[in-house]
């Protein structure tokens, strides 16, 4: 579904247009930032950071979680997503 699927719908959709429900997600939905999170996701991301900048809160596909391994279990370093740019916004 990941692979075949959903790059046939979002084609037919709009990449713009569609998201998805967070109860429903695939969970390896690639570019989820934007899918689950829209364009708040810089903005969710810069306060995950000002209020759990060490990170003991993640959940899979969760706001930060790229900051960490695909196992959950170590913090890796930061990574740039090619979907956004963590900058410093008002909060």
């Amino acid at each position: 579904m990941t692979e075949v699927q959903i790059p046939i719908l979002r084609s037919v959709e709009g990449e713009n247009k569609m998201g998805a429900y967070l109860k429903e997600a695939n969970g390896y939905e690639p570019g989820f930032q934007k899918s689950f999170w829209g364009d708040h996701y810089p903005r969710l991301y810069n306060i995950k950071q000002k209020w759990d900048p060490n990170g003991p809160f993640i959940s899979r596909k969760g706001v930060g979680s790229e900051d960490w391994d695909d196992a959950g279990i170590c913090m890796i370093s930061q990574r740039q997503s090619s979907t956004f740019e963590y900058q410093a916004v008002g909060i």
